[in-house]
């Protein structure tokens, strides 16, 4: 919806600019733009990553020589720490991508 904002921001100001007390438009912007905040910050966040579970579930079926494909490279470090506190852990073969490679 993010596209839909300059027409927003446009539909907002000439209402502003139409009422007859200008005082009172700037005040009802702003009204608005407040309410709007309690959904901005209950629906946007960003998800909880649990590389732990993650790793878990990969060793929890891996055999010794399996291979492993980690993508994004970011994730590399986690799958990696988690990895090295496991002391059953199988010998994996990761195959991850360069560390921005020419062209990312």
């Amino acid at each position: 919806m993010i596209f839909s904002l300059p027409a927003a921001v446009m539909l907002a100001s000439r209402g502003m600019v139409a009422l007859p007390k200008r005082r009172l438009g700037f005040w009802l912007v702003i009204a608005l733009c407040a309410a709007s905040i309690p959904t901005i910050l209950i629906r946007f966040h960003k998800p909880r990553e649990d590389w732990r579970a993650a790793t878990n579930v990969i060793l929890s079926s891996a055999r010794p020589g399996d291979a492993v494909v980690i993508y994004p490279f970011y994730a590399v470090p986690g799958f990696e720490y988690y990895l090295q506190l496991n002391p059953r852990a199988p010998a994996l073969h990761p195959f991850t991508q360069p560390y921005y490679g020419p062209g990312d």
